[in-house]
């Protein structure tokens, strides 16, 4: 069994201290089996099975149950430096939080602190066009009737940062801040995550001064358009602030707790941070096009020259501002459910669709 992270021991120790804690502790697991759950779809994830950070009782390894290192295989996907990596995870009915992106290399610790101390990319989790629609108008409500289990898929983009050298890498994907709904909407789920192995090479060239203070942010999700800067979350905008799963709260909008404490302490705003807001249908379609293409068939990215500071300063204080996103784009949306049964302790997909 994966040891847990620090702050997570401190509050399972504080929720040990009474037998009704331990009681409400055992009935939230539970609860969370059935209504709470996402993984990283696309791109391939190094184990596919749902993994959360409490369940039932178990502390999920930081990439999954079946994530070990000696599973992963880093050189089956290639990105160069610039290459837009198309990103997706199920909805399945449940409103709201963050998706944060985490850097580590390959061959470094992956515990969940290493990943902690190296995200470089937030965005909402209601992402590309994914948002309730059973039944209309109800901004909590389930995913559209003609999808099941893990089909009603949100999306985003990464983009391969400059600043990366070649060689082998980790990404964690983790939702936070989520909702569990399911007709309550006082209740919220856990962390949940997954894993994606990779090598970097070739590409744009390559900068380390390129690194940007703070992480980049995507904002945008159903109830906020990207031009507001914030997602809507539940309870705190933080990673397990959500204490046993099913824990109670409210909604609200915001930033990530920790990139807003980079900005303030950088000096800076969300706007001179942000590279580029929430990627279109149209645009996820390309990325995901361009990322099944035969190795073969890749044209090598030209290699760019180093830019001055003064034009990277220029370059930074540019943000596009999306135009608010059309409804969800069918082909973007549709996944092959896995067929690759899951059990209790890793997360059963316990949803029955129309249950909401």
């Amino acid at each position: 069994m994966a040891a847990a992270p620090a702050a997570v021991q401190m509050l399972a120790s504080s929720s040990s201290n009474s037998n009704s804690n331990m009681v409400l502790l055992a009935l939230t697991v539970m609860i969370g089996l059935v209504s709470a759950h996402s993984f990283l779809a696309t791109p391939n994830a190094r184990d596919s099975n749902l993994c959360a950070a409490l369940n039932s009782g178990s502390w999920c390894p930081p990439c999954g149950w079946d994530g070990r290192k000696e599973s992963a295989r880093p050189s089956a996907a290639t990105y160069g430096r610039g290459d837009v990596v198309p990103l997706q995870w199920p909805r399945n009915n449940h409103p709201s939080g963050f998706i944060s992106l985490a850097l580590v290399p390959f061959d470094s610790a992956q515990t969940y602190d290493d990943f902690e101390n190296n995200i470089i990319h937030y965005n909402c989790f209601e992402a590309g066009g994914c948002a309730s629609y059973n039944p209309v108008g109800d901004s909590l409500g389930g995913d559209p009737n003609e999808y099941g289990d893990d089909e009603y898929m949100c999306t985003s983009t990464w983009t391969v940062p400059d600043w990366v050298a070649d060689g082998q890498y980790t990404f964690q994907w983790k939702w936070f801040g989520g909702g569990a709904y399911q007709g309550d909407e006082f209740r919220g789920v856990s962390d949940w995550y997954s894993c994606h192995d990779f090598t970097v090479s070739g590409g744009n060239y390559a900068d380390p001064e390129a690194k940007p203070a703070c992480p980049v942010f995507l904002p945008g999700d159903a109830s906020n358009d990207p031009s507001q800067g914030v997602c809507r979350y539940f309870k705190a905008p933080e990673p397990l602030a959500c204490f046993p799963e099913g824990c109670s709260g409210q909604y609200d909008t915001g930033v990530p707790s920790a990139l807003q404490q980079c900005w303030d302490q950088n000096g800076g705003t969300p706007d001179s941070f942000a590279q580029s807001l929430n990627a279109s249908p149209a645009q996820f379609k390309a990325a995901a096009a361009k990322a099944a293409a035969p190795a073969a068939a890749k044209v090598a990215a030209p290699v760019v020259s180093k830019t001055t500071t003064a034009s990277k300063t220029a370059t930074a204080a540019k943000v596009t501002i999306a135009t608010p996103r059309p409804s969800p784009d069918p082909v973007a949306n549709t996944y092959q459910r896995s067929s690759k049964a899951n059990g209790l302790l890793r997360g059963h997909r316990g949803h029955s669709h129309g249950s909401h």
